[in-house]
């Protein structure tokens, strides 16, 4: 397996969230942006072992998660957080 280099890595996220919060307003995205919300970083068994997952700069308080799928690391903890999330939007609806 090919290991991404971290640098790479941080800037591909960078990059990605710069561009998503440039991108213009469509039609529904005001509505989606009051939605409850999670910011999940996927892939982190591609960084070398012990390194931190990559700083990520969230609209709002949103909570960010960083999971493998092969490893299956963070997946508990993420799916806490969106049960929760999603009982807590159920009770004030």
């Amino acid at each position: 397996m090919r290991r991404i280099p971290r640098r790479s890595f941080v800037e591909r996220c960078t990059a990605l969230g710069a561009a998503l919060a440039a991108a213009p307003v469509r039609k529904g995205w005001v509505a989606m942006r009051n939605k409850p919300h999670v910011v999940v970083v996927t892939k982190m068994d591609l960084l070398p072992p012990g390194d931190p997952p990559p700083a990520i700069a969230t609209h709002g308080d949103a909570p960010v998660f960083a999971v493998s799928a092969v490893t299956r690391a963070g997946l508990p903890d993420l799916l806490e957080a969106l049960w929760t999330t999603l009982r807590a939007a159920a009770a004030t609806n």
